[in-house]
């Protein structure tokens, strides 16, 4: 809600949305819109607040995510990242779990680690971490080069007899 742009990766307009929600009380499923994607449904942001971490720790915030866990089979919270604003820390947990997304180059070990120290003391569940923006030709992560290496046992055992 600080400076979100999700809803312009799917040509929607941010008029009214979770901001909306969490500090009027609007009703979120009317602020739902649907995007390009079959069975992709997107809350905008809706106007831009920079106290988003004191709405996620009212009342209304776990209301609306048990809300939304019924009506759909997945909901994904989109937010500033760990280090940046608090608003993760009062998000995290009312979640089921967090996926943590790291930019190579860019997210140095230390943040990262500090990152998951405070999920780890909101007691949050760490589903898993992405590391994305990789580039492919990077020395630094030969691992990504071999298409083999993820293969299924069988697969990768067929390839080495032939």
């Amino acid at each position: 809600m600080r400076k979100g742009v999700l809803h312009n990766r799917f040509a929607i307009a941010a008029q009214a949305g979770l901001h909306e929600v969490l500090a009027d009380g609007q009703d979120w499923g009317a602020l739902v819109k649907p995007t390009c994607y079959p069975n992709l449904f997107l809350l905008p942001r809706g106007g831009i607040c920079h106290q988003s971490s004191e709405l996620f720790i009212a009342a209304g915030t776990p209301e609306f995510l048990t809300e939304a866990a019924v009506a759909y089979d997945f909901v994904l919270v989109d937010t500033a990242p760990v280090m940046a604003a608090d608003d993760v820390t009062s998000l995290a947990p009312h979640v089921d779990a967090v996926v943590l997304v790291l930019r190579a180059e860019h997210t140095s070990a230390r943040v990262a680690r500090a990152a998951l120290d405070l999920l780890y003391q909101r007691q949050v569940r760490i589903l898993g971490i992405v590391f994305n923006a990789v580039r492919p030709g990077s020395a630094d992560y030969y691992c990504y080069q071999y298409k083999d290496y993820y293969a299924p046992y069988s697969a990768t055992r067929e390839t080495a007899a032939k």
